[in-house]
């Protein structure tokens, strides 16, 4: 069964995440954000996203 998310919901779980990162002492960069803002907006989808945060991620430690 699919669940539709709201952009509400999906802006929701973003806010969380990123305020758990925050609370841990981490931060989350200008890009991640962007990328958090298109998915909230249906621009891309979560393996997009994923997929976008992993090529920064290996391209950072290369």
């Amino acid at each position: 069964m699919t669940v539709q998310l709201t952009r509400e919901k999906l802006a929701e779980d973003v806010y969380q995440a990123v305020h758990s990162v925050e609370m841990e002492g981490g931060r989350v960069s200008p890009e991640f954000m962007g990328d958090a803002r298109d998915y909230v907006n249906g621009l891309i989808d979560i393996d997009q996203w994923e997929g976008k945060t992993l090529a920064r991620f290996k391209a950072k430690v290369s």
